[in-house]
């Protein structure tokens, strides 16, 4: 069913819920970033805060805030408070897209549009927990200059009766941030690949068939290439064994020779 409603109180309950008072005081007075990092423990990058019942409202669905604290400093390095993006996402969101393409990943826009909220495979959402530290430590240091992505959040959440965790990491739409500073509109958006490896696009559903099938093309020639590589490496492999199962025979009769 359609869970942006409910994603988005989730989201907000945790957020308010995980107001730190410590951060919230560094918060407040603007202390330096670097204080905030300072204040965070290995404890805080395995964090995981979930919603208290009292505040879980109607919900049956569980919630958590992974490393709540960690990115709290990061959200602060960015200029974003966390009252505000709390009621940013707190909100309800609304689903974008048709889903990811081959990722099968699914994409929410915050009310304001100020955040996209893109759900996120367990794998991937280990490996920025394992990276966490060393992340903070970067974008906090950079803000102004890094061209990291901006992770702001990650929840996970179990739907009822699903058993299973799904996980969310939270982006701010950099489309909104672009035209509203510049005063433009954007009539147009791509996704562009640094590979062509496994892109087949069907051509009746491309608004270029030409290109398409160029692109499925190059798509098929590197297919094959590939193909003759490992035959060959497969090839040279077993003919080395051949060779060496030959001299390995012939060495072993004259060393058994000489020791008569």
């Amino acid at each position: 069913g359609d869970w942006g409603s409910e994603l988005g109180q989730l989201f907000g309950n945790v957020c308010h819920q995980g107001q730190n008072e410590k951060l919230t005081e560094l918060d407040e007075h603007a202390v330096k970033i670097i204080d905030q990092v300072a204040y965070l423990s290995s404890e805080d990058y395995v964090e995981r805060l979930k919603v208290d019942p009292k505040h879980q409202g109607a919900s049956q669905a569980l919630v958590e805030a992974l490393a709540p604290n960690a990115f709290r400093c990061i959200r602060v390095a960015y200029g974003y408070k966390s009252t505000s993006f709390a009621e940013s996402i707190g909100a309800c969101l609304r689903p974008i897209g048709g889903g990811g393409g081959r990722s099968g990943a699914e994409f929410y826009l915050s009310f304001d549009r100020q955040f996209v909220i893109k759900t996120l495979p367990l794998p991937e959402t280990s490996f920025l927990l394992e990276l966490l530290p060393s992340y903070v430590e970067h974008v906090t240091a950079n803000a102004k200059h890094t061209l990291l992505p901006r992770f702001l959040g990650l929840f996970r959440v179990q739907f009822p009766g699903s058993g299973v965790w799904k996980c969310f990491i939270v982006m701010p739409n950099l489309f909104r941030s672009f035209t509203i500073k510049n005063k433009v509109n954007i009539n147009e958006m791509y996704d562009l690949k640094g590979s062509i490896d496994a892109r087949y696009v069907d051509p009746s559903s491309s608004t270029n068939q030409n290109q398409a099938e160029e692109n499925n093309d190059r798509v098929l020639k590197k297919a094959e290439r590939k193909k003759k590589r490992k035959a060959l490496k497969e090839a040279k492999r077993l003919k080395e064994k051949d060779t060496k199962g030959k001299d390995g025979g012939g060495g072993g009769g004259g060393v058994d020779s000489g020791s008569d």
